[in-house]
């Protein structure tokens, strides 16, 4: 008798450690939805000496559904002589060359994305938008391109100086994180530049108006979501002069359920809506007293 219960404790015991061992070493996964590869984007690069790069991580599922992983991934540069990556995938070149960039996650390596760092020189610089006109309490993100010797063009826009020629008009940060933003101070005028290397751009002339904001649409309208794959919105102010106007980063967001999903009104990810459980809730923007009709966002298992 003895030998018999010890025989079939054994044996549970024996089925027990194989499906724990089974649970722990299955796939890894995000809430329950298995992960099957990582990717960085961009795949390949070449940028100029003493500039940078943004880069992106994107964990994909096997239902093929995706999640944006920057800021969760561990970041790494083959030669960090030639180009450095920060956490939060922001690569700064030192001199030419090439280096191997690499996200890694629970286990799991990306390819790796090659950046070649070439000797090319800038010739000029280009501020995006051309003159553009805002109404006041609405802030504006501008944007550097720069042109090299070997003719090819990048984003310079967080390697720039950002100047405001009036000030009382509107300032502009050159901050990390939020460089070339502009906020309005009061009706009126400002030439905005930049400048790097000795190179300066044309002006893009700001004009700052008395116009008063209408209404405020939310999109996208009623999405729907699997768990674990998150959301961006965007909110476009109608105003009293007919013009239109890209307010995400001006206005307040609100999520009227946050055990679905709740919702960013952080500098850089305003407007980013993170899922937390199936369900449904409401997304709303306000500015200046306007609230925009609710977009129902559903999030699905």
């Amino acid at each position: 008798m003895f030998k018999k219960n010890h025989f079939l404790f054994l044996f549970s015991a024996i089925i027990f450690s194989i499906c724990f061992s089974g649970c722990l070493n299955s796939d890894s996964s995000t809430e329950g939805v298995s992960i099957s590869k990582i990717e960085i984007t961009p795949a390949k690069k070449s940028i100029a000496f003493k500039t940078t790069q943004q880069y992106y991580a994107t964990l994909i599922y096997l239902d093929n559904s995706t999640k944006d992983v920057t800021e969760e991934v561990q970041w790494s540069s083959q030669n960090s002589e030639i180009a450095a990556i920060d956490k939060h995938g922001f690569a700064t070149s030192f001199i030419p060359g090439t280096t191997d960039i690499t996200a890694t996650l629970d286990g799991i390596d990306s390819p790796a994305s090659t950046l070649t760092v070439t000797a090319a020189t800038l010739v000029s610089i280009q501020v995006d938008p051309t003159d553009p006109s805002t109404a006041l309490g609405v802030d504006v993100q501008f944007t550097a391109t720069g042109t090299y010797s070997d003719t090819t063009t990048q984003d310079i826009t967080t390697s720039v100086t950002w100047s405001s020629a009036t000030e009382a008009t509107a300032t502009i940060s050159n901050a990390g994180g939020s460089e070339g933003f502009a906020t309005t101070v009061d009706v009126g005028t400002t030439d905005i530049t930049a400048s790097l290397d000795g190179i300066d751009s044309p002006a893009s002339t700001l004009t700052v108006t008395a116009a008063t904001l209408e209404s405020i649409a939310v999109t996208p309208t009623d999405p729907s979501t699997a768990l674990g794959v998150d959301v961006q919105f965007t909110a476009t102010g109608t105003y009293s002069d007919t013009t239109t106007q890209d307010i995400t980063t001006s206005v307040t967001w609100s999520s009227a359920t946050e055990a679905t999903a709740t919702i960013s009104n952080a500098g850089g990810s305003e407007g980013f809506a993170t899922t937390v459980d199936v369900g449904t809730t409401d997304i709303t923007a306000s500015l200046d007293g306007i609230d925009s009709p609710a977009s129902t966002l559903t999030v699905t298992p």
